[in-house]
């Protein structure tokens, strides 16, 4: 007897796992950036910049790639997080 078929990912499964991957990302870059910020003093205005939307990028990034793994070999959210990192 076959084990019973899962059912295929839906688009709004893989906008919750953007959205929970963006977040989680997101909020872990802002907390690193917020911790180096007192070596950043002397930087360029333009550099200072690229700093400030690093969060939004990086979670746009990891979003993607979580919301892609986990719909592509249709994984639970905690181990599409962990391949997106690139663990096992």
């Amino acid at each position: 007897m076959q084990p019973p078929e899962r059912p295929r990912p839906t688009a709004s499964l893989a906008f919750i796992y953007f959205g929970i991957a963006f977040t989680v990302s997101a909020a872990l870059s802002m907390l690193v950036l917020t911790f180096v910020r007192p070596y950043l003093e002397g930087l360029s205005r333009p550099f200072l910049a690229g700093f400030m939307v690093a969060p939004a990028i990086i979670g746009v990034v990891y979003g993607a790639r979580v919301a892609h793994l986990g719909a592509k070999h249709q994984l639970p959210l905690v181990q599409a997080l962990k391949r997106g990192l690139g663990l096992r």
